[in-house]
């Protein structure tokens, strides 16, 4: 039996989502600064959502973002001497 190539370059669903959403945008001419206010209003909705899911999904999403040594280094920063 087969055995697909790992090598192979076939681009996820959301990768060529992505590409075809970046021609749009290049079609309209924007600018990257043209999207920062819908950027920025996705991640405060996104840690807001973090934030009152307690402390587990705080910790969860900063060792998923900093790693573990980072992330420990943050926690322990918080506390003030």
């Amino acid at each position: 039996m087969n055995q697909p190539d790992a090598q192979t370059s076939t681009p996820r669903p959301d990768e060529a989502e992505a590409a075809r959403l970046m021609a749009v945008a290049e079609s309209l001419d924007l600018d990257p600064s043209d999207l920062d206010e819908a950027v920025h209003d996705t991640c405060s909705r996104r840690a807001t959502a973090i934030n009152n899911g307690g402390m587990d999904d705080q910790i969860l999403f900063l060792v998923a973002e900093h790693g573990t040594r980072e992330a420990e280094e943050i926690i322990r920063a918080t506390v003030s001497p």
